[in-house]
């Protein structure tokens, strides 16, 4: 997500590996949208370009929120939603400028296939990841936790250590999914709440 004079271009693949490579997959349904405090900016709503605009904007700066998501029909990452808040003004240069966006990235222990067992404490780390060349100093971190698809969530217990952060949730006993939602606010106000429902699979007991 970058800026350069007037304009905003962004391009965020909402999908990816492991090992942190982005992706981009089939959906059915997509949006991508820019609000310049409550005025909608332009929006686009086809399935392929979910993570994908770019919009004209004023010189002058102001409040922003950026809204992306996708739904797939897949068992895992069924849905996959980011809202970001940050403020942004015309460059003073002519090169791009990154804007200060931020992605949440989890490292869970799942197996082979991408399951973790029932009826545990569990621990998440995340990985608070910032845009190409901008630092990223979290504030708050929150994260929620969902076993029935998003209809309710409850609060996950999260700690900082150092620089790192980790989540720790209470699997329910028998087979189903884990959906995440976390909200980050770094030193700066700038803020991120991104969703994953299914998430991981769990193993019964």
């Amino acid at each position: 997500a970058a800026r350069i004079e007037d304009v905003i271009l962004v391009d965020v693949p909402l999908f990816g590996d492991a090992a942190g490579h982005g992706g981009y997959s089939a959906a059915d349904t997509g949006r991508t949208a820019l609000y310049r405090g409550d005025e909608l900016v332009g929006e686009s709503t086809v399935p392929a370009d979910a993570g994908f605009g770019f919009f004209e904007v004023p010189a002058e700066e102001a409040a922003y929120r950026l809204e992306a998501s996708a739904e797939r029909s897949t068992e895992l990452s069924t849905k996959v939603a980011l809202n970001w808040t940050f403020r942004s003004g015309r460059p003073a240069g002519e090169d791009w400028e990154q804007l200060p966006v931020m992605v949440v990235g989890y490292d869970p222990k799942l197996d082979g296939n991408a399951a973790a067992p029932a009826g545990e404490r569990f621990d998440i780390p995340l990985r608070i990841v910032g845009n190409a060349g901008v630092t990223v100093a979290p504030k708050q971190v929150a994260t929620q936790v969902s076993y029935d698809d998003g209809k309710t969530w409850q609060p996950a217990e999260v700690r900082a250590t150092g620089k790192n952060w980790t989540a720790t949730v209470t699997h329910p006993d028998g087979a189903g999914y884990v959906s995440l939602r976390t909200s980050v606010t770094d030193k700066q106000g700038n803020t991120i709440d991104q969703t994953i429902i299914r998430m991981y699979r769990l193993t019964g007991n």
